[in-house]
């Protein structure tokens, strides 16, 4: 139901947003631009008990460690869609890790500016911190062995 209460109100504001702009570029009414529904993708929402595990396991990781560990971000938009894959799977857990690719120092000035991060993937300003590169292969390979490993 939240879902659906979600992808109304988010409706609403693309046409609201579509229209503003389209008119205030002197569009004239008969060709506003219009909003088909096609399909929909619920929120995804992580499993708490799986990221309690990789946290616990990332809070060893040198590279890492408690203080470069963020787990309270405010929710945000963004496009991954992964998780509709096992919607009509109850049973089917999913998590989300966003791996960061700033330096340290970058993300601490953005923080400092009120900024969740200096930037986001996939937009303008994006760069990577060559050194991040190799953990994010770790990360993963060490996400899929905990899920494997049953004590």
């Amino acid at each position: 139901m939240a879902a659906t209460a979600i992808m109304q109100y988010q409706t609403i504001v693309s046409r609201a947003i579509n229209t503003g702009v389209a008119r205030s570029a002197g569009m004239p009414e008969d060709q506003l631009p219009t909003i088909t529904m096609k399909g929909r993708s619920d929120p995804l929402v992580n499993d708490t008990l799986t990221i309690a595990r990789w946290n616990r396991l990332f809070e060893k990781l040198p590279e890492l460690g408690p203080e470069r560990l963020l787990t309270s971000l405010p929710r945000v938009t963004g496009s991954e869609d992964a998780h509709m894959l096992v919607r009509d799977h109850p049973r089917t857990k999913v998590a989300y890790l966003l791996v960061g690719i700033a330096e340290p120092a970058r993300v601490a000035a953005a923080q400092k500016e009120g900024k969740i991060f200096p930037f986001y993937n996939h937009n303008p300003g994006d760069t990577v911190d060559l050194a991040s590169i190799p953990i994010g292969p770790r990360i993963a390979a060490l996400t899929v062995l905990e899920l494997l490993y049953t004590p």
